[in-house]
């Protein structure tokens, strides 16, 4: 092997104790990636939005991995101030710190 593959593995190791220590499963880190990078990129990401993706999970998954997100203190759920019926996913510090952990390891 060379040294990238390696350094490949040690940061997937590495992954999986981060990901062990903030008690954080596959499915929930894919959905979370998502809000995350929606929020980094400056946009917020839609509740509904979240739902629809059908390529990361069924609606059903994505709505019981958000309610474990908000449970664990990775994000949060605010209302839109123009429309009550819009809610926007936020992560929270917590999630924000995960990755600043993840991306020390790269």
């Amino acid at each position: 092997m060379t040294t990238f593959e390696l350094k490949y593995l040690d940061f997937l190791n590495a992954r999986e104790k981060i990901m062990s220590r903030y008690d954080i499963q596959l499915k929930e880190c894919a959905i979370l990636r998502v809000i995350s990078r929606a929020y980094l990129h400056g946009d917020l990401i839609k509740v509904r939005t979240l739902i629809d993706r059908a390529t990361i999970a069924s609606p059903a998954t994505i709505h019981k991995i958000m309610k474990i997100l908000i449970s664990k203190g990775m994000v949060t759920v605010n209302g839109c101030k123009e429309d009550g019926r819009i809610k926007f996913v936020i992560p929270t510090a917590k999630a924000l710190k995960f990755y600043r952990e993840l991306g020390k390891n790269m």
